[in-house]
């Protein structure tokens, strides 16, 4: 929400003065013009009044639905036209009749009266924004990560690429602002993940997209609270079995032996909610492949993972909350064929390197 204090948009009285069929009588067409503002939008309902030498009122015209206004002819002398609108003080030049030139154009600028102040109020919509302690914040929904080609199935580190400053190594290693391992921090509904899990394995082989409701990457400045994690924070809202009841199940699969079945189920049950998710992975990209070309050898990776959340609701201040994640996985590395034998194995001729 912001206030926007604009000045109230000039006035702008453009007056084409004719000159008169001959010199000494009354111009025959009188004086016209069109009545602006600052931004050369005409303006209806102005007054324009054409006073005397001594004041007196000679001539009066209101602009119209296009800001045109008509004076009446009058006599040889000079004369002031005044402009006035209804939040401007008026302005006035002064003219000849008949006049030297012809036309004759004269341009008025009004001063507003009071200053306007308008509030303005809008949300914001994505992008970045600051967070409560002050760091950069950049998020995700479980809208957006189902709006990708691989929706739920994405793997957590494609989806944190999506974000500014995060990158993914040849290795499948997450990097955030040129750091990596333990220089960020997870946290799980406001709960930090224990160091020791965070880094050893990495925790984000434990978790996938499946249970987020909401993921917000916060790095920048921030607070002492995170100490070690000059990185960057991965803070994950997840699902639960109120909000999100019921269940569902899916099968992902594609090219490079890529299965991947999951489910997931969730229920609330009086004070009591649950939300869990399960799946198993396989395909052959285990890691970087050895060899060019799209199909490594020896390079298959069998995984599984498992989140739950579990909540109690003790009283109207106090709820009691475990969360629980698992993982395993078994992967390959890849082949080089045809290398050679640097030692000699007693028993075993030569044996192809590919097949290690």
């Amino acid at each position: 929400m912001g206030s926007l204090k604009s000045w109230a948009a000039g006035l702008t009285l453009l007056a084409a003065v004719l000159a008169s069929a001959a010199p000494g009588r009354a111009d025959p067409a009188g004086f016209s013009g069109t009545v602006r503002d600052a931004a050369g939008e005409t303006l209806a309902g102005a007054a324009v009044e054409l006073l005397g030498a001594d004041g007196h009122v000679a001539a009066r015209a209101t602009s119209d639905a296009q800001g045109r206004f008509q004076l009446p002819p009058v006599a040889d002398g000079r004369y002031t036209i005044v402009a006035s609108l209804a939040g401007f003080t008026s302005a006035r030049a002064a003219v000849v009749s008949p006049p030297t030139a012809q036309p004759l154009s004269l341009s008025l600028a009004l001063v507003p009266q009071e200053i306007e102040t308008v509030t303005v109020e809008a949300p914001r919509i994505g992008g970045p924004g600051v967070s409560p302690s002050g760091a950069s914040q950049y998020s995700v929904t479980e809208q957006d990560i189902g709006n990708l080609p691989a929706g739920t199935n994405t793997p957590l580190s494609d989806v944190l690429a999506q974000m500014p400053g995060v990158a993914i190594d040849q290795n499948q290693q997450i990097h955030i602002r040129d750091t990596e391992g333990p220089q960020f921090q997870y946290q799980i509904n406001g709960v930090m993940v224990p160091l020791d899990i965070n880094t050893n394995p990495p925790f984000i082989s434990m978790i996938n997209p499946i249970f987020i409701k909401r993921l917000d990457l916060l790095d920048g400045i921030l607070p002492s609270r995170y100490s070690y994690a000059t990185g960057g924070v991965v803070d994950i809202e997840t699902k639960d079995g109120c909000t999100d009841p019921g269940g569902s199940a899916s099968l992902y699969a594609g090219q490079r032996d890529t299965i991947q079945p999951s489910v997931q189920y969730g229920g609330c049950s009086g004070k009591f909610s649950y939300y869990v998710t399960a799946l198993l992975g396989h395909d052959n990209t285990a890691f970087s492949s050895a060899t060019p070309g799209p199909n490594a050898i020896h390079d298959q990776s069998d995984q599984g993972q498992f989140f739950g959340f579990f909540t109690v609701q003790l009283d109207d201040t106090t709820k009691l909350s475990l969360i629980t994640s698992a993982a395993g996985s078994n992967n390959q590395l890849p082949n080089v064929d045809n290398l050679t034998p640097q030692f000699s194995l007693a028993g075993v001729g030569n044996y192809p390197s590919a097949g290690i």
